[in-house]
C-alpha cells in the first residue's frame, strides 16, 4: 500500500488517517467528527442502510408529462377570384337595304310570269 507523506513533518494523526482510508477498520474518530459523519450519511441516501431507509419517507417520483404533438394546420388554398368579364355592348348593325335584290327578284318573277 502506498502512503502519501507530505514534504513537511506531519502530525501522527495525519499519517494514521491516510493509512486507514483504505482499510475496513478505522480508529474511532473524535465525537465531533462522528456527528458530522452521521449527518453526512443522513444526506446521502445509503442503500446499504436498511434501517435508515425504512424510516425515511420515500420521495414520490414525478411522472413525466408526455409532450403533445402539435397538429400541423392545413393551409387553406385561397380561391382565385374570377374576373368578371365586361359585357361588350353589342353595336346594332344597320340592316343593309336589299332593295336591289328584291327588285331584281320581283322583276324576274314578273318577267317569268309574263313569259309564261
Amino acid at each position: 500500500m502506498y502512503l502519501y507523506l507530505p514534504t513537511y513533518l506531519a502530525p501522527n494523526e495525519f499519517i494514521i488517517n491516510q493509512f486507514y482510508k483504505f482499510t475496513s477498520t478505522s480508529p474511532s474518530p473524535s465525537p465531533k467528527r462522528n456527528k458530522n459523519l452521521k449527518s453526512h450519511k443522513r444526506n446521502n441516501h445509503n442503500n446499504n442502510n436498511n434501517n435508515n431507509n425504512n424510516n425515511k419517507k420515500k420521495k414520490k417520483k414525478k411522472k413525466k408529462k408526455k409532450k403533445k404533438k402539435k397538429k400541423k394546420k392545413k393551409k387553406k388554398k385561397k380561391k382565385k377570384k374570377k374576373k368578371k368579364k365586361k359585357k361588350k355592348k353589342k353595336k346594332k348593325k344597320k340592316k343593309k337595304k336589299k332593295k336591289n335584290n328584291n327588285n331584281n327578284n320581283n322583276n324576274n318573277n314578273n318577267n317569268n310570269k309574263i313569259t309564261k
